[in-house]
């Protein structure tokens, strides 16, 4: 096949799927994004995120993340369980903390905890080899009440 007729075969399937996607909205073109919104998501690999250290807005090394509770009824994350104490692995107690408690720093390779150490060394814990019903909502509100976040199912999307 000529190039020639690459292009025109290329520009029937160009012409059809852009017939097909207006059909699919009503014989109307899909609306453009707006100007200012943005065309890409920060997206992480979930096992990255076991790789980071977690600190404080100060700095200060608080631990690092164990495990995501992920809430598949509504679709988002739940709790990040921080392994926080302890020396070299031992003596930690791991402690959950709301996911909105956190902030992102990909570039820096950890996530900012806005709560102050005090108040995680005081926090509800629970010792890695016997995990409290994590999925009980009454238990979460104990969780986000005490941190003074509001419950993550009670927002809006």
């Amino acid at each position: 096949m000529t190039q020639r007729g690459e292009r025109i075969i290329l520009l029937f399937l160009l012409s059809w799927l852009l017939a097909t996607t207006m059909s699919a909205h009503g014989g109307q073109a899909p609306a453009p994004l707006p100007a200012t919104a943005s065309t890409d998501a920060t997206l992480l690999r979930g096992q990255f995120l076991f790789t980071y250290r977690v600190k404080s807005p100060q700095g200060e090394d608080l631990g690092k993340i164990e495990e995501i509770m992920i809430d598949m009824e509504v679709g988002r994350v739940a709790y990040a369980i921080l392994s926080f104490g302890g020396f070299l692995g031992l003596g930690n107690k791991w402690v959950p903390v709301p996911w909105d408690a956190l902030a992102l720093q990909p570039d820096e390779k950890i996530l900012v905890l806005s709560i102050e150490k005090e108040k995680i060394q005081k926090a509800p814990n629970f010792d890695p080899s016997t995990l409290p019903d994590l999925a009980n909502r009454q238990w979460g509100a104990v969780i986000h009440t005490y941190y003074g976040y509001p419950p993550y199912w009670e927002k809006r999307p």
